[in-house]
């Protein structure tokens, strides 16, 4: 299907309307942030910064910015490492290596229980396939779900470990519960093949397991992921190197605007105070009259 071709001024047009009206919107709610009062909101806000205060309602930002510039990247490390020499040694040990290193991640954060109940659901999820069945995909597909947000947290009081990795335990585990619905729907639809049983696990387990994905996704359909993952070893040129640090470095780049703009921009707190939007809504009337 070809693109519509739109004149050059009629583009022109539509990015001004965007960015002044992305300029006006969060001008407005910069201005609706100066109405806050600080000491009585409680841990909504922190850090003051040459006089500005840091938004901190949003919870999930808060608990996944540390885990990703700090907790993740030598893991990450590790993960590249690992699967690079694998690939080198031998392509077809790949998805063992990629799985490794998530359990021992698990193993180290989130204890063994939780280590326990990702194998046992890769290896139920191995068995339905054996056994060719949609509707037992869909039929365990609830249970795990319920035993990932409240069946891990009854054992989670005794670990002694933060919220922040619970949060972190108990996303990571529902998007295992996506990715081992998604592979055995896809599998099941295919063709019948020759693929034997042990290579359907071990597709399983380095589909589901793969550290990069594990947590935050994206989601990738397995059609998608697999011809990637037994590919064979490719030599690290400057131009690969570059294009990797670039893509860190926007990482970065947008993670750090992000963070600067929660001391100017108190988008999350604002949903939670009514009377500060309210308060907001009276001045800009008055100001008009």
């Amino acid at each position: 299907m070809s693109a519509s071709k739109l004149p050059v001024y009629e583009i022109a047009v539509y990015v001004f309307v965007w960015v002044a009206s992305i300029c006006y919107s969060s001008y407005n709610v910069y201005l609706a942030g100066k109405l806050f009062d600080y000491t009585a909101i409680g841990d909504d806000f922190s850090d003051n910064w040459h006089g500005y205060k840091k938004d901190m309602a949003d919870y999930e930002w808060t608990t996944w910015l540390p885990f990703l510039l700090y907790t993740m990247p030598p893991w990450v490390a590790a993960h590249i490492a690992l699967t690079q020499v694998t690939r080198w040694i031998s392509p077809q040990g790949v998805p063992g290596a990629q799985s490794f290193i998530t359990l021992l991640f698990i193993m180290a954060h989130f204890g063994p229980a939780c280590a326990l109940f990702v194998i046992t659901q890769v290896v139920v999820y191995y068995l339905i396939l054996r056994l060719k069945s949609v509707a037992l995909v869909w039929l365990f597909g609830v249970p795990f779900l319920l035993v990932s947000c409240f069946g891990l947290q009854e054992t989670w009081e005794h670990t002694g470990k933060s919220d922040h990795q619970f949060i972190m335990m108990l996303v990571s585990t529902t998007w295992l519960n996506l990715h081992c619905i998604s592979f055995s729907l896809e599998t099941l639809a295919s063709t019948p093949s020759k693929t034997s049983g042990t290579r359907i696990f071990y597709d399983l387990l380095g589909y589901s397991l793969y550290f990069p994905t594990y947590f935050l996704g994206p989601f990738i359909i397995y059609t998608n992921f697999g011809p990637y993952m037994y590919r064979s070893f490719e030599r690290w040129t400057i131009e690969r190197v570059c294009t990797f640090v670039l893509s860190l470095l926007r990482y970065l780049f947008w993670a750090a605007v992000t963070e600067a703009s929660l001391y100017f921009l108190y988008i999350h707190a604002l949903q939670y105070h009514m009377t500060v939007k309210t308060g907001f809504y009276d001045l800009e009337f008055m100001e008009s009259a």
